[in-house]
């Protein structure tokens, strides 16, 4: 039995960490026994509840998020990270690690202590955008753990696999796509009928729709720009967001002062998405930035016309549900994409490509390898 350390950044209920959640749940529990590793709890979430509920173990470098161990952590974070993630290795007798997030400087701290440990890390977001800047640590220990530790990159479409190579110089990134359980979406008008009548939103309304985290690289001013200007041509126009994050108050401000204080829901920390989405008419999705965006493939699986920002990469707009918009387009514009009826044809058949059955063998291929550093070991 191999034990698998997933290690994220913090289990939001976001694109990466709903995705090691699907991790968790779907690999082969014969063969492996996943485990998750966060910098900090966060017990709220949804993604956390249901890893709980069936029993994932969880682990946290840091017992809570407060500003005094983000000053540990700035201060003898290297030092302290060194010591826990020594203790759960040897604890768990942990075979693979698999990164996600921001997390890899931390695991390079750890570097001589994963000596026959299998690594990899699963970008999650534009390579040449997220290994820059103020993330240019990331770089620093992407770099050293490829060439040191024999990390195992991969990439969740071609584009993002080419663009990976090139940055690192090196020509095995493996592509495993974010896929989604298929089974579970339904373009039906039944579930869409029972959802509505469950959340209060009236038969007749037409509701727009948006997933995402409330964070500045989803735009959720520019989706309420949107909305005002689909309320003007039809006044039973409803917004239904799934989310959570920093912003949501913000936004919620916002939606107040365009006097749609009626005609909005927020649900935060949702495990039942894919039914949500059948309550939706259209599916707005104007990122600034996406490495993938996963809930653009959900919206589609749906059956749901779907308006996205020409940032989302191609390999997520596999339908002709699909219509890209520049953010320099005006919201009248995006407006009018969005009332546009659906595609009778629009080629189901093509999101067979992220079947979640199907990546989830091959990733199980990758654990099986084992690890060949050669530092020194625990």
């Amino acid at each position: 039995m191999k034990k698998v350390l997933e290690f994220v950044y913090y289990l939001f209920d976001g694109g990466a960490e709903t995705l090691v959640k699907q991790y968790c749940l779907m690999l082969d529990k014969t063969e492996f026994t996943p485990i998750v590793l966060t910098l900090y709890p966060k017990n709220d979430s949804a993604v956390y509840k249901e890893l709980v509920e069936v029993g994932i173990k969880i682990y946290h470098v840091y017992p809570k998020r407060s500003f005094l161990y983000r000053i540990i952590n700035k201060c003898i974070g290297r030092f302290y990270f060194q010591l826990r993630i020594r203790q759960i290795i040897r604890k768990e007798s942990i075979d693979v690690i698999h990164c996600h997030t921001a997390v890899l400087r931390y695991i390079k701290y750890a570097h001589r202590y994963l000596n026959n440990i299998n690594l990899l890390y699963t970008c999650h977001s534009t390579p040449n955008r997220y290994f820059s800047g103020h993330v240019k640590k990331e770089y620093e220990a992407a770099s050293y753990l490829l060439h040191h530790n024999d990390m195992q990159m991969i990439a969740l479409h071609d584009d993002m696999k080419n663009e990976l190579n090139k940055l690192f110089s090196i020509n095995n990134t493996i592509v495993i796509r974010n896929g989604i359980d298929l089974s579970r979406y339904h373009d039906d008008g039944k579930a869409r009928n029972k959802v509505r009548k469950e959340l209060g939103i009236t038969e007749k309304a037409f509701v727009v729709g948006h997933v995402g985290r409330f964070f500045e690289p989803k735009n959720h001013e520019f989706l309420i720009k949107v909305f005002v200007e689909i309320k003007k041509k039809r006044e039973d126009a409803f917004l239904l967001m799934i989310g959570d994050g920093n912003l949501k108050s913000n936004i919620e401000s916002k939606l107040h002062e365009n006097g749609l204080s009626d005609s909005y829901m927020i649900l935060s920390n949702r495990n039942d998405v894919p039914e949500l989405l059948t309550a939706m008419d259209t599916f707005i999705f104007p990122s600034k930035v996406e490495g993938f965006g996963i809930a653009l493939i959900e919206a589609q699986a749906a059956g749901l016309k779907c308006v996205t920002s020409t940032e989302v990469p191609d390999a997520a707009c596999l339908t002709s549900l699909v219509e890209k918009k520049s953010l320099e387009d005006s919201p009248i514009e995006w407006c009018e994409a969005a009332l546009k009826q659906r595609p009778t044809n629009w080629n189901k058949d093509a999101l067979n490509l992220y079947d979640m059955q199907r990546e989830i063998r091959k990733l199980e291929d990758l654990y099986r390898k084992s690890g060949v550093c050669n530092q020194d070991g625990i």
